[in-house]
């Protein structure tokens, strides 16, 4: 190639993902000593398309003077991830100051890929390609809590929840280009995990409420991406992520709420600030080359939080919100990975904001439309890999009977 020519590369992405789910639940009377809940949930996510790369070169003067071959590449393979689930929700009246709630979820997870082109290569002999994967496995999850009423206005509470997350399609299998640098995908992941201990405490006088609790939880085979970027890269170049298993992690910290009333307005905060670390020794020496009991976990945010005003007509009916949302995303930089250059600054923070418009109909259906992320900002949820969705059109119908 001359070295006055110019490249250009044009790449279309085109991620196919259709979803769509059904929820349903019933609940009894409140009476003097129980009430009851129970549902379904079933979701199902459906992939498809294919990324095509068109290459080409002019030279100084604007002809073409070479045309490279198209190339043809997917992010995810074809398939289906779906989940169906059953959970039951009760809470008991042991005691005029007593309350006991208790709950189970079980989940039936099914993904199914097919055979498909992962990337074309130079000839059809050095394809490569995603292999067919089928998955069934079953979780059940469940909680525990008491709630102690020192007064009217003043609940004690404490709870224990155990979690459970299959990895998804991105955590498996993605593979390219992401708003962070290059993502692969790990079909080896297991599933994720949890058990979460919160005590908390709301005060509720009149027009105003607070409430705040202190948590924990505690991770095994946590799914988080770590940088995998190989040395001698051009300083500012994108760097490269995998997705792995933390063998054991913890998150701890503290949340605060906080709404009061006044005329038709009501104004909500609420705030929470947190930690993360790696406590596995054997994670730490696999991910960071070092013997050490506790680690740094990355992407979890010191301090995040949302503000709202709402507005409600003389009905009740209708209603107005304007909202933002902040994380300052992290102030403890993970261990350098042996091979990969260290961090040089702290991650940024972001901040966004919603609007949303609400309207309950006279027969017990409700509609909200809003927008979200107003500004059209670049930002990353707090433990996320890939950027959110700029300004978004959203809208909900919900039908209660």
């Amino acid at each position: 190639m001359p070295d006055n020519a110019i490249q250009f590369t044009n790449q279309d992405r085109l991620l196919d993902l259709s979803t769509w789910g059904f929820q349903a639940q019933v609940t009894t009377r409140r009476t003097d000593n129980s009430f009851l809940c129970a549902g379904l949930d079933l979701a199902s996510d459906h992939t498809d398309g294919d990324n095509v790369r068109h290459r080409y070169w002019d030279d100084i003067y604007g002809t073409r003077v070479l045309t490279g071959p198209d190339r043809l590449t997917a992010s995810v393979p074809d398939g289906s991830f779906a989940s169906l689930a059953g959970y039951g929700q009760g809470e008991w009246y042991v005691d005029p100051r007593w309350t006991v709630n208790a709950g189970a979820r079980l989940t039936h997870y099914r993904y199914r890929t097919s055979l498909g082109l992962k990337a074309e290569g130079a000839t059809p002999a050095a394809n490569t390609y995603f292999q067919p994967m089928s998955t069934d496995d079953d979780a059940l999850c469940s909680s525990l809590g008491l709630v102690f009423t020192a007064r009217p206005d003043l609940h004690v509470s404490a709870n224990v929840a155990t979690g459970y997350r299959e990895p998804n399609a991105q955590d498996l299998f993605f593979d390219g280009p992401a708003s962070v640098g290059t993502v692969l995908g790990n079909p080896a992941l297991k599933p994720e995990r949890s058990t979460s201990y919160d005590v908390g405490l709301r005060w509720g006088p009149g027009d105003l409420g607070v409430s705040g609790n202190l948590f924990s939880s505690t991770y095994q085979d946590l799914i988080e991406p770590v940088d995998i970027t190989v040395t001698g890269l051009p300083t500012g170049a994108p760097h490269t992520y995998q997705y792995v298993n933390i063998s054991r992690a913890r998150i701890k910290g503290a949340e605060l709420e906080a709404e009061a009333r006044f005329g038709r307005y009501s104004a909500r905060v609420s705030m929470a600030g947190q930690i993360g670390d790696i406590t596995s020794a054997d994670a730490i020496l696999r991910l960071y080359g070092v013997v050490q009991s506790k680690a740094p976990l990355a992407n979890v945010p010191p301090f995040k939080g949302m503000a709202s005003l709402r507005w409600r007509d003389a009905t009740g009916r209708v209603w107005v919100e304007p909202s933002a949302r902040w994380s300052w995303r992290t102030n403890r930089l993970p261990l350098p990975t042996p091979g990969v250059p260290a961090f040089s600054t702290f991650k940024k923070e972001w901040l966004v904001g919603d609007v949303m418009v609400g309207a309950r109909l006279p027969r017990g259906q409700k509609v909200v439309v809003g927008v979200r992320n107003l500004a059209d900002r670049v930002y990353r949820l707090p433990v996320g890999s890939i950027v959110e969705p700029g300004r978004s059109f959203v809208g909900t119908v919900t039908v209660d009977f």
